[in-house]
């Protein structure tokens, strides 16, 4: 990347609003990942173009921080609850590293990491025979009503995905796992 190119990328006229432009923009690209379900294709463009943003600051002069590799656990648990937990807790340690980013570099890092952190826990629920006609995969379902859908599951002895088809049509857990595996077959394609 050129130094001309640089600025326009920046929407810029000099190297005098760099530092102030560039913190503007990752604090816009942190606000998009704490706010959107990490569907991995938008994710991925996402990260190339925060990638350009660092290659562009770093053109004009900038230096980013050093920033600490990431390290995630992507094993989960056999049941629903589980597996609900671990992802919620793992997921929110990443959001708060993304509120403490100070770097694009930093963000790519993190987001990555969400998408790897999410296609885990989706093979958690993955169930490849279910009709998936009308998910929405970016839809997201409040956590506090999955884990109330979940616990309404294990009652009628739905632990796992096993028994998932035992589950009444419209039950909001057995819409998760639809919604989860169709987000599995997208990312495939």
């Amino acid at each position: 990347m050129t130094e001309s190119e640089a600025l326009l990328f920046l929407g810029i006229e000099d190297v005098e609003e760099l530092e102030d432009t560039y913190e503007a923009k990752v604090f816009e690209w942190k606000n998009f990942f704490v706010n959107r379900f990490p569907v991995p294709k938008l994710f991925q463009s996402k990260i190339k173009q925060i990638q350009k943003l660092e290659a562009a600051y770093q053109c004009l002069g900038g230096e980013s921080d050093n920033t600490e590799p990431i390290s995630i656990d992507l094993a989960f648990g056999t049941t629903f609850k589980e597996v609900f937990h671990q992802y919620s807790e793992r997921r929110a340690a990443l959001k708060a590293r993304l509120f403490r980013a100070n770097s694009a570099s930093e963000l790519v890092q993190i987001a990555q990491s969400l998408v790897d952190l999410t296609l885990a826990y989706a093979r958690c629920w993955d169930v490849e025979s279910l009709n998936k006609t009308g998910v929405v995969v970016s839809k997201e379902p409040d956590p506090m009503d999955l884990l109330e859908a979940i616990n309404a599951a294990e009652a009628r002895g739905v632990h796992n995905k096993s028994k998932i088809e035992d589950l009444p049509e419209n039950h909001l857990l057995l819409n998760e796992v639809k919604r989860l595996s169709l987000l599995l077959r997208m990312n495939a394609t």
